[in-house]
């Protein structure tokens, strides 16, 4: 059980470099290692709402190999329950509670789902929602194989972390620190071109057969691959994307740079020859290690 000292440290640490001008996916990424090194939760992720408003999508997890992009539909287990409600959610014995569960760690049947990276034998779920003036922005999530393992003081910590990051969220600006440069990949010309097929209908994008994402960061990636391919273009601004209309982009508070990061981490974890790199304040590059082929298609993925 977490202890009250322990509790302190760890809030001190995690709101240390809440001062610092660090970017949103550096601060993202502190906290759930903070939240591993600090609170001993090994296996934490983050979820902001998705497309449709009806699902969740992973953003970013710690203690886990992949499913950045992984959806959870509202209502529907502990993740589900804790958004639907906009309440914190604690269950410390599944197999008691398994109907509160319901099926939030089975993979998705669709070949435009990525499956859900839970662990198979949780016994103990820690989930915390992200709320800005009564609107929910975000869940965070931690879960455990021992049962018993959370008790009210970890919700009361995970519920603090929560409530950072949801003010991290809503205050992301284009004015970053700026960034050490990286060195830029080359595309090999003797290498099978990539076929990319990218599906109008959904934002869905294929990277030959394989899937890559969908909706807002599916449309970000087929912009940016169509830039490069007709202009040659490698840089881009997170300003231009939001002045772009076909990106359909919220009216009031947009979501482009939880976008920007879903895309930059699911590439990283599945697909290292495609990157999204930092250069600078609100710039980033467009890194491809394979020439490629655009397909466009206006129908949904069958």
């Amino acid at each position: 059980m977490i202890t009250a000292e322990a509790m302190l440290a760890a809030l001190a640490d995690l709101c240390g470099p809440w001062s610092a001008k660090l970017d949103l996916d550096a601060r993202i990424s502190h906290a759930l290692g903070c939240l591993h090194e600090k609170l001993g939760y090994q296996h934490s992720m983050l979820l902001v709402p998705g497309e449709p408003t009806d699902q969740l999508v992973m953003l970013a997890s710690h203690g886990y190999e992949v499913g950045v992009g992984a959806q959870v539909k509202v209502g529907e287990g502990a993740i589900g329950i804790c958004a639907e409600r906009r309440r914190g959610l604690r269950l410390n014995n599944l197999p008691r509670q398994i109907g509160i569960l319901q099926a939030a760690h089975e993979p998705g049947a669709s070949s435009t789902e990525i499956a859900f990276p839970g662990l198979k034998t949780v016994r103990s779920q820690l989930a915390a929602p992200l709320l800005l003036q009564g609107e929910l922005v975000g869940v965070l999530y931690v879960e455990d194989e021992n049962a018993g393992r959370f008790s009210a003081d970890d919700s009361h910590a995970l519920q603090l972390v929560a409530s950072l990051l949801a003010s991290a969220l809503f205050h992301e600006n284009d004015d970053e620190a700026p960034v050490d440069p990286v060195p830029e990949s080359v595309a090999e010309p003797c290498v099978t071109p990539l076929r990319v097929r990218y599906y109008a209908a959904d934002g869905s994008v294929f990277f030959d057969d394989e899937y890559v994402i969908k909706s807002l960061p599916g449309r970000l990636l087929f912009k940016l691959l169509q830039a490069r391919r007709d202009e040659g273009r490698r840089e881009f601004t997170k300003k231009e994307l939001r002045l772009d209309p076909c990106l359909q982009l919220p009216a009031v508070r947009d979501n482009l740079d939880t976008r920007l990061i879903l895309l930059r981490r699911r590439l990283a974890e599945r697909f290292p020859f495609a990157q999204i790199v930092p250069v600078g304040r609100g710039r980033f590059r467009l890194d491809l290690e394979r020439p490629f082929e655009l397909i466009q298609a206006d129908a949904k993925y069958p």
